[in-house]
């Protein structure tokens, strides 16, 4: 048996076998649309939030490149 024969048998197992268990996916959407506001959204936000913290403007690409 070489190895398509064998993972043919393999499959074709794997479909005649009794399901043990099983779910359902529930799709949302906007899911990854907000996924993508939070993660862009909050580090901006903080960033925003530093910047405003900082008087001396000369500081600024020094502090992007720490962080």
């Amino acid at each position: 048996m070489n190895n398509s024969e064998n993972e043919l048998e393999l499959e074709r197992e794997l479909h005649e076998s009794p399901i043990i268990y099983q779910w359902e996916i529930i799709r949302c959407d906007f899911g990854n649309t907000l996924r993508w506001v939070i993660s862009i959204g909050v580090p901006f936000l903080g960033y925003s939030f530093l910047l405003l913290l900082i008087q001396d403007m000369d500081a600024v690409p020094v502090f992007f490149l720490l962080v």
